[in-house]
């Protein structure tokens, strides 16, 4: 058995999204990541992948000025038939005949081989729009969606090819354009299952690991976006369909979306989703107490990961627990899972009306429909005595409220596979808990 590292299963838990990613290339992951990362994470992200970056801005503005100007300077072919159409030119054609009326017609066409080069040009541009409002969570009105789309629409659908772009390079009027494009395109287009984009996988997440040290705050914006998509990948395994993956244009945070059967399942970075009531949040009642009652500043509370359970034919009863990625890479971590703990409890109190909670003598003093409540994803240097997600168990009705899941659950491979049966086991528990809160709930 191997212990993968947080580059390891960065790569890993990514490489697996590829095929859920209506286009799975590099350029796509990083659009899907963007918006479950913190501002200092981005920059790291865009230094790579230019997201946002200056060039990359610079590179849809050249491609909308190819669009433009590479039309004016199409080469173009005359053909001579004997019907009049669309392409007659007219002018021509009566040059041709005068001072009699024309027998023959003179037809100007653009060249097959511009008109395949707009199609490539015109193709990426509505690639890049489509990437920016399907994973960047842009508007249609946005100005770099508006100004992409506008210079696509009079053109097809086609291949920008490598002799394309040459002959780009040749044209001095938009040689610099042409190679903006080139640069975008090089790093944005590669495909996530190849050796390259596996290397700059592990330079993003490096990247991150790099940003979260020099923030020093809790902060593990990279261990999060691993524990995200192992979550997800152990409810496939357990049957459930992954439906969308991607950022809603109507929220800032994004979610991923798992069906099976008539069952749902959302989750979300920090954000208590109401598929019914969409513009419904959740009340932080104790930042609330905390400027109301105590005159105390609040910046209020925000789980790292919101896990929700519903049935399509009841959108308004919606059953939620919470987790969270925690790293520790010093001393015995003892005073570290202590203090996260105590972060999980003050969720557990803040967010109590949506995650139903009841305070009682047992078990632990807290219950709720879903058990374990509050999750926690570990990653400990030197601490070994981090109740195990074996404890987490099916059946049964006095379960603990937290479950704690280190690296030898989440994040160990034998023979290049990635194992699973801890995080699957928790998984199905809270599943499983939700479907009978739904059952109680649809009786009572």
């Amino acid at each position: 058995m191997t212990r993968l590292s947080d580059s390891q299963l960065f790569v890993e838990q990514a490489t697996w999204l590829a095929p859920h990613l209506s286009q799975p290339t590099i350029g796509a992951f990083a659009c899907w990541l963007a918006p479950w990362l913190r501002d200092g994470s981005k920059r790291a992200l865009e230094a790579l992948y230019r997201l946002n970056h200056a060039e990359q801005h610079a590179a849809e503005e050249a491609l909308v000025a190819l669009l433009r100007a590479v039309p004016e300077r199409s080469a173009h072919r005359f053909v001579i038939q004997d019907q009049c159409g669309r392409n007659t030119d007219w002018p021509s054609t009566l040059a041709l005949a005068h001072p009699f009326s024309p027998a023959k017609f003179v037809d100007r066409r653009t060249s097959d081989q511009d008109r395949g080069l707009l199609a490539g040009l015109a193709t990426i541009a509505r690639q890049w729009s489509w990437l920016l409002t399907e994973y960047g969570g842009f508007t249609e009105s946005h100005p770099r969606v508006a100004r992409l789309r506008v210079a696509a629409r009079h053109f097809g659908q086609g291949s920008l090819t490598l002799a394309h772009l040459r002959r780009l390079a040749r044209l001095p009027h938009v040689r610099d354009n042409a190679q903006l494009l080139k640069r975008a395109l090089e790093l944005m287009s590669v495909p996530l299952n190849t050796a390259e984009a596996r290397r700059a996988l592990v330079q993003l997440c490096d990247q991150l690991l790099r940003q979260e040290s020099a923030a020093l705050e809790n902060q593990a914006d990279a261990l999060e976006a691993s524990v995200i998509l192992c979550a997800a990948r152990a409810a496939q395994r357990l049957g459930w369909r992954i439906t969308s993956v991607r950022a809603d244009q109507t929220r800032p945070k994004p979610s991923l979306k798992l069906s099976r059967g008539k069952l749902r399942c959302a989750i979300s970075k920090g954000c208590f989703e109401y598929p019914a009531q969409p513009k419904r949040r959740a009340l932080d009642s104790l930042a609330v107490l905390e400027r109301t009652s105590l005159g105390l500043k609040s910046t209020g509370r925000q789980p790292d990961l919101v896990i929700s359970f519903w049935n399509v034919d009841a959108p308004d009863d919606v059953f939620f627990c919470i987790a969270d990625a925690k790293r520790n890479e010093s001393g015995d971590g003892v005073t570290y899972l202590k203090k996260s703990i105590v972060a999980m409890t003050a969720y557990m109190v803040a967010f109590a009306e949506p995650l139903r909670v009841r305070f009682a003598a047992q078990p632990g003093g807290l219950a709720a429909p879903l058990m374990p409540t509050a999750t926690l994803f570990l990653r400990q240097a030197a601490f070994s005595g981090t109740p195990r997600a074996k404890e987490v168990r099916r059946g049964g009705d006095a379960q603990p409220w937290l479950a704690c899941l280190d690296a030898r659950d989440y994040a160990e491979s034998e023979d290049g596979i990635w194992q699973a049966s801890q995080v699957e086991a928790w998984f199905m528990r809270i599943s499983d808990c939700a479907i009978r809160s739904m059952s109680a709930s649809s009786k009572g």
